[in-house]
């Protein structure tokens, strides 16, 4: 298990226990207030750190996904001023922020030392595949590929091939093409502007053609609120199933076109 899964773990753990004890500490426990208040700080403590790494992993999970009894124990035990967070990014994520401003995005991390680069690093390769899995659905080929990049990188920093400023310029031209595939020059033009017409000439490895072929089937057969209606979703599959000419891949395609926003 990964040291960070230890830390949610066992903060959690410390969470309950002392929400389960705290009420009875002092009379019970003969605890003074001021040990009580000295475990509550250890506890809070414990819980923002838990939140830093998680803000900084890409494992941050909304306050509202925690189950209701954790919820309740953090509400009702812990009076903690809200954590101080190392580097703010605000309402963007870093990777967006990678793109729009490239290495500049990092002067305030620290990163003077070989631990401190490493765990820049780290953050930067967990927000980078926590996008990619948000993105596969709508383009597996591509962020397959992206994901596959993601590894060799991590390999050559691990392993010293690149030094750590080489690093950084070829870890925010990967985050601009996880996070901004039309962008880059590997599409023509003509299919790099639709994400959809990308994502269907991955499917056909590079087939500019057949991947247009694709996109006018389904925009001459689908109608509104198509997704969840087997009769709108039929018509579809039939357009696709024209052009490719074989059942499994129109069904692939069908799950293809239902994750892209444009349609």
């Amino acid at each position: 298990m990964p040291k960070r899964e230890q830390l949610y773990n066992l903060s959690a753990t410390a969470l309950r226990a002392f929400g389960e004890v705290s009420g009875e500490l002092q009379e019970k426990y003969h605890y003074t207030v001021e040990q009580i208040k000295a475990l509550e700080r250890e506890v809070t403590y414990y819980i923002k750190v838990r939140d830093d790494v998680r803000l900084a992993s890409g494992d941050y999970v909304d306050l509202k996904k925690y189950d209701p009894d954790m919820r309740h124990l953090i509400d009702t035990y812990l009076s903690a001023d809200p954590s101080r967070v190392l580097t703010s990014f605000g309402e963007t994520t870093l990777v967006e922020l990678l793109v729009d401003n490239g290495i500049s995005t990092l002067k305030d991390m620290p990163a003077s030392t070989p631990k401190e680069q490493e765990a820049v690093a780290e953050t930067i390769e967990n927000n980078i595949g926590k996008e990619i899995v948000e993105r596969t659905q709508s383009n597996p080929k591509y962020y397959e590929k992206m994901s596959s990049l993601l590894r060799e990188l991590v390999e050559k920093r691990k392993n010293d091939v690149i030094n750590y400023e080489e690093y950084l310029h070829q870890i925010v031209e990967l985050a601009r093409k996880v996070h901004q595939p039309g962008s880059t020059t590997e599409y023509p033009s003509g299919i790099r502007e639709s994400a959809a017409k990308r994502a269907f000439y991955d499917f056909v490895d590079g087939n500019v053609s057949v991947a247009n072929q694709i996109y006018d089937a389904v925009m001459s057969s689908k109608q509104d609120h198509f997704r969840g209606s087997k009769i709108k979703e039929r018509k579809i599959w039939r357009a696709i199933r024209a052009v490719v000419k074989d059942d499994s891949k129109a069904d692939q395609l069908l799950a293809l076109v239902k994750e892209q926003s444009e349609f």
